[in-house]
């Protein structure tokens, strides 16, 4: 900049942009759309998640986005929370350190407690680690912006702990954002995965950028990269892909794949996640390994003709409770889940039964199948008046995968009334030995797809038209697609994971 308008005009301007809280003439493109589309979201989402390919500059963003916040909040606290103390000094030295070597003098003051920059207007800059020998470091102060840098890459109990009872509470009294910025993490059941991800996907503050989105990284670099990380291309693949990125208003991870297909080039689950921002679940610990989420997730009509039942995961002290409206359209094979009901543990059952009953209200429910204890079920029947009945047991394997091939050949319809059943399809895993389901904060016991398991295994498949009022009529639903037979699912968008991934 000094060489075109002269070291004394550039002073200047660097003082203003620095006096505006805008800094960014430090970042490039790809950086300053990061910031263009958090901001976006900013002011109706407290929790933001962004899912970033490896040397995109996740770290100097940050800062960036966080000084920028700083200067504009004038009396504020933010924090900057790397996975350890020595991730922490190298955003310091690599990042923060560069980043003010043009700041105005007397604008940013180092604080003699370490980790610490004072703001002349009165706001702090606060750096911290997550691993849980150093995190109670974090505590005092209210913050009104956190941002977990690279949060993948400490182990989830300690994640857990940072967030939840360590910095997080720090937002109560501010209402403040929080913002979780990393690669995806190695452990396909890490909490930023299966809780902070599924959340911010439904609040719409989930956001993915690769490599080929970057406009400071060299081809020939990225050629190298994911040769270190198993995938062999070239460099006319990385010009198709980052041509396609041109032309696109958002180039998404299943662009690359289609391209790679075409060249029958694999791409490893390193590459993937690593420089894709993929997150890489192994298949033989999906739950639900493969469906179709343009078609499974899909509101249709209700049908005129329906056999009604009720499906209840009965989770107790322990799990949630959940519950499902759900019924069997007779002319295209098709499970369909119209409306959930999740109850906290240790919900009274008086509670769930009064929310239960509304259904009984609305449909013409047949059966109510519940997997609870022999005394609960006896209390249902006669305390409650809820009549049960408690679904099959004997082959709990057999069911799941039932319950999986009925996503795999898409014959499941979830409504978006049933948002907790959508994340547990998305994110349900099992335990390391597949004996059991995971268990999770986020998706209790998977609690959702248990109960669903059981409602599809007892499903009425009765014909509902056999009384004459009504003929057969593949009409009665509202999307042609779903009569499609299984040899044009690909082209329905299948999602799948691991070998699956397409």
């Amino acid at each position: 900049m000094s060489s075109i308008i002269g070291p004394v005009k550039t002073r200047r301007l660097t003082n203003f942009f620095w006096t505006e809280g805008d800094l960014g003439y430090k970042r490039d493109v790809l950086q300053n759309s990061i910031s263009a589309t958090v901001q976006e979201k900013f002011e109706f989402a407290k929790k933001i998640c962004i899912l970033s390919s490896r040397q995109i500059g996740k770290s100097y963003w940050v800062i960036t986005f966080v000084l920028e916040y700083l200067i504009k909040n004038p009396g504020t606290i933010a924090r900057v929370i790397g996975p350890t103390r020595e991730a922490v000094d190298e955003i310091v030295g690599d990042n923060l350190n560069v980043i003010i070597n043009d700041v105005p003098d007397g604008f940013i003051s180092k604080s003699t407690t370490k980790n610490r920059w004072n703001l002349f207007n009165g706001s702090s800059l606060r750096l911290g680690a997550l691993e849980r020998q150093y995190v109670d470091k974090n505590r005092g102060g209210n913050a009104s912006l956190i941002v977990y840098e690279e949060c993948g890459f400490v182990s989830g109990d300690d994640f857990l702990y940072g967030v939840n009872s360590v910095i997080g509470p720090q937002l109560i009294r501010s209402k403040g954002h929080e913002i979780f910025v990393s690669s995806p993490s190695e452990q396909p059941d890490h909490p930023l995965h299966t809780e902070i991800a599924p959340k911010c996907e439904e609040l719409g503050t989930l956001f993915n950028y690769m490599v080929f989105e970057s406009p400071s990284i060299q081809e020939s670099a990225i050629v190298e990269a994911a040769e270190r990380s198993g995938t062999i291309i070239d460099l006319d693949f990385v010009y198709e892909v980052m041509t396609l990125s041109k032309t696109l208003e958002k180039n998404l991870p299943e662009d690359v794949h289609k391209i790679a297909d075409q060249r029958e080039i694999f791409l490893s689950d390193g590459f993937m996640r690593e420089f894709m921002a993929e997150v890489i679940r192994p298949s033989d610990l999906m739950v639900i390994p493969k469906y179709y989420p343009k078609t499974c997730f899909l509101d249709m009509k209700i049908p005129a003709v329906a056999n009604w039942s009720v499906v209840i995961d009965w989770g107790g002290v322990r799990d949630k409770t959940a519950a499902y409206l759900y019924t069997y359209e007779f002319n295209s094979d098709l499970d369909i889940f119209v409306d959930e009901k999740i109850f906290d543990s240790n919900t009274s059952t008086d509670k769930i039964v009064e929310s239960l009953k509304e259904w009984d209200e609305t449909n013409p429910v047949l059966t109510k199948w519940a997997d609870v204890p022999g005394q609960l079920q006896v209390d249902l029947n006669s305390e409650h008046d809820y009549q049960i009945q408690v679904p099959p047991k004997s082959d709990w394997l057999s069911s799941v995968n039932t319950m999986a091939a009925r996503f795999s050949t898409n014959k499941i319809r979830v409504s978006s009334s049933c948002p907790f059943l959508r994340k547990s399809i998305k994110a349900g895993m099992f335990n390391k030995t597949r004996t059991d389901f995971a268990r999770t904060n986020e998706l209790g016991h998977m609690d959702s797809l248990a109960a669903i398991m059981y409602g599809i295994r007892c499903q009425n498949k009765e014909n509902p038209y056999q009384s004459g009022v009504y003929s057969p009529s593949s009409t009665r639903f509202d999307n042609p697609e779903s009569m499609q037979d299984a040899a044009g699912l690909e082209s329905l968008g299948g999602k799948g994971f691991g070998k699956y991934a397409k």
